[in-house]
């Protein structure tokens, strides 16, 4: 018999409805507890107080990109960043090239499946037993 899980929390900044239910569907199978927010305004007031292991991140939100999310992580909670991983179904765009040249950030390309999501999921959490959040 083995010990107690630890499930961990990830944040998902993603704005389509549908693709919340998804990633709360397929972070529950993979053993991870979920909280939805759909814009990225919200996002950084929910990371100023709430504790989160994780997060995923959409670059393309309504009227805006996730980049300044991950811009206020990289300032305000850097434990994150090794924890961060960015969504998108258009890694193409300037602006999103460019920031991802610069950066080192695992991505998860839209569509995606649930061996796509537990592969870069346990990249990330392998074999770390530390908790990130506040």
């Amino acid at each position: 018999m083995t010990g107690p899980t630890i499930r961990r929390r990830l944040l998902v900044v993603e704005d389509d409805e549908m693709l919340q239910d998804l990633y709360r569907q397929l972070l529950e199978i993979l053993g991870f507890d979920a909280v939805t927010i759909g814009r990225a305004e919200e996002a950084i007031r929910f990371l100023s107080t709430g504790h989160v292991d994780g997060v995923i991140l959409d670059l393309v939100v309504p009227r805006e990109t996730g980049l300044p999310v991950h811009e206020w992580i990289a300032q305000n909670r850097p434990e994150l960043l090794k924890k961060t991983v960015l969504s998108s179904g258009d890694f193409t765009h300037p602006e999103i090239r460019s920031f991802t040249s610069r950066h080192d950030v695992p991505k998860l390309v839209k569509p995606f499946g649930l061996a796509d999501l537990s592969s870069i999921l346990t990249s990330l959490f392998s074999g770390a037993e530390e908790t990130t959040g506040t």
